[in-house]
């Protein structure tokens, strides 16, 4: 097949999680169809992504022109504002430039006001797929074809360690014996974390706190003062192997609540259960639908709840954490995403 991928930013480094989606699917799709990726940014490692002037509603000459000669049998749309109004516009430019289905995939929620729900129907793509299952209902209800899109996650890069591997990477981290660490892998600010939350952590008696922030987002230096005050490490550098650092926890929390500071299925929380970590959560957005019942992945609506939860979960390495993802690599979820996609369109 020929594949058209479209992600306004797709180049620098794989930190942030919409890009991360619209990279990971290019990889994934890129091995087994002919794809070209239209973005703003040039991704240099990859010569089927080529930059072009993208404007509001995507009407550009370039982009248009470098869109319909490839002649795409399907187009997958992943936006970097998610299902604003716009992004149906860009949508729907898309699918009259080249005559292919478009698959939209959102990543986060974005509440479409009243006033333009009637015109979102007429600019319904092909296909929605979306991490929030409050999305797919809301497509769902405008008449459209809405699918729940599980994240993928990278199962040959974040894999159970060796005990070598757990030991060596605890002694870089300064774990203690008999300490517990809780990693938490994410943009340091108050929209993605409670630091008073993350503070009570550490008053019980042999837990670590480590958090793993991204140096290309901007970061709440008041926070970063707080935390470390309390005892918190915080790593701020890119870390080209981060997988490493799950291999040194015991236990990953995602405590973030606002659906829009977040992707809805996490990257984090899948990278920790392959890594045979179990997770404490907020129950946000795609997490319980993917994870409803199991002891590797406990829900906590508040602070005091997650707290007692870390000490309830199970030891790592465990093969039964990471069995919950065994089916989300990044190729299963590229490959699906387009049958279902090119059956919907017959």
């Amino acid at each position: 097949m020929r594949i058209l991928i479209v992600c306004e930013k797709l180049a620098d480094r794989d930190d942030e999680g919409i890009k991360n989606v619209a990279r990971h699917l290019l990889l994934s799709l890129g091995a087994r169809h002919e794809v070209l990726a239209l973005s703003r940014e040039r991704w240099q490692q990859r010569s089927e992504v080529v930059s072009v002037p993208m404007g509001r509603f995507f009407l550009n000459a370039d982009l248009l022109r470098r869109a319909r000669t490839f002649r795409p049998d399907a187009t997958i749309y992943v936006p970097w504002t998610s299902g604003t109004p716009p992004t149906f516009v860009r949508a729907r430019v898309l699918g009259l430039a080249t005559g292919a289905p478009v698959a939209l995939v959102l990543c986060q929620p974005y509440p479409l006001p009243a006033a333009v729900r009637a015109l979102i129907r007429f600019l319904l793509p092909s296909a929605v797929f979306a991490m929030s299952p409050g999305v797919v209902r809301e497509i769902g209800a405008l008449g459209g074809r809405a699918r729940f899109l599980a994240a993928g996650v990278e199962l040959s890069r974040f894999r159970l360690p060796t005990p070598a591997e757990r030991d060596e990477q605890r002694r870089v981290l300064g774990v203690g014996k008999g300490e517990k660490l809780v990693l938490h892998v994410g943009h340091l600010n108050r929209r993605r974390l409670d630091p008073d939350e993350i503070v009570a952590l550490t008053k019980t008696a042999g837990r670590r706190i480590v958090i793993v922030c991204s140096p290309a987002t901007p970061q709440d230096e008041g926070i970063r003062r707080q935390l470390e005050t309390a005892g918190v490490r915080i790593l701020s550098e890119f870390l080209p192997q981060i997988e490493r650092i799950y291999w040194g926890a015991d236990a990953y929390l995602f405590p973030t609540t606002e659906p829009r500071n977040c992707i809805g299925v996490p990257l984090s929380v899948l990278e920790a259960l392959a890594s045979g970590l179990s997770v404490v959560a907020t129950p946000f957005e795609g997490l319980p639908v993917l994870f409803p019942d199991t002891p590797h992945v406990r829900f906590g609506s508040t602070a005091d709840e997650r707290s007692t939860l870390i000490d309830l979960l199970p030891a790592p390495a465990s093969t039964q954490a990471r069995d919950l993802v065994a089916s989300l690599g990044w190729d299963e979820v590229a490959q699906s995403l387009v049958r279902t996609l090119t059956r919907r369109a017959d």
